[in-house]
């Protein structure tokens, strides 16, 4: 029988602390539920070992976001602005953009600026999805909607079939791989931030108003005033 009570137990036990893939916490956990399994009766249980090409931050050298100087050199976009920023006259190659995650996945935004010759992607979570002001409600931990503290990481693979080095299979050691020079990886350096983080750096733009919506309301400052409610605690 499932038990609600059992779930809330064990999401608790495997949150406590971060599990990147391929971390000794991570296997940790997974020797645990292995054991968890086979105390339930599980006939069989066994842990499949894969050999995957993956990210891991330089905990010597930490990314760092910051406005650089006052010449626009951080842009704020949608995947459907970079026409009217083109027919504004913006120089897109080269730029730094930071873009709202919610209603386009991740990769394609980071295809998207890749396509323009971005020097740089940021990308934090949209609050309007993420933590709705409309709801009046409180961040976790007293609920689940998103804190302004924490970023959103996502895949920002395109092809969507696993692993880049062996796409369609299984990424085994014994797996046929292709060279890190030939797989589809992005070029653009992406950063995700917290939607904290964002309102700090939006509000510290200047420039031209940015471009109206179907309502007539700067998307611009709809996403700022959503950030500030939230920040404040005016929402609720």
């Amino acid at each position: 029988m499932v038990s609600s009570e059992e779930i809330e137990k064990y999401i608790k036990a495997y949150s406590l602390e971060p599990h990147v893939a391929g971390s000794s916490i991570d296997r940790h956990f997974a020797k645990n539920i292995k054991s968890e399994w086979q105390k339930n009766g599980m006939d069989s249980v066994e842990i499949a070992e894969y050999n995957v090409l993956l990210s891991y931050p330089d905990k010597e050298k930490s990314n760092v976001v910051k406005i650089v100087n006052q010449n626009n050199d951080i842009l704020t976009m949608e995947s459907q602005d970079f026409q009217y920023l083109k027919s504004l006259g913006v120089p897109l190659e080269g730029k730094i953009f930071i873009a709202r995650h919610w209603k386009l996945p991740a990769d394609e935004i980071v295809w998207n600026a890749q396509d323009v010759k971005a020097a740089g992607l940021i990308l934090y979570p949209d609050p309007e999805n993420y933590n709705p002001p409309i709801l009046k409600s409180d961040p976790y931990p007293k609920t689940w909607w998103l804190p302004p503290n924490v970023a959103r990481t996502d895949s920002i693979l395109w092809n969507g079939a696993g692993d880049p080095l062996t796409p369609g299979y299984p990424a085994r050691y014994d797996a046929n791989r292709l060279s890190i020079n030939s797989a589809t990886l992005p070029t653009v350096i992406v950063q995700p931030i917290s939607y904290g983080n964002a309102y700090k750096l939006l509000s510290s733009l200047n420039g031209p108003e940015a471009r109206k919506n179907g309502k007539g309301v700067s998307i611009l400052h709809i996403n700022l005033d959503l950030l500030l409610k939230i920040l404040r605690g005016k929402s609720r």
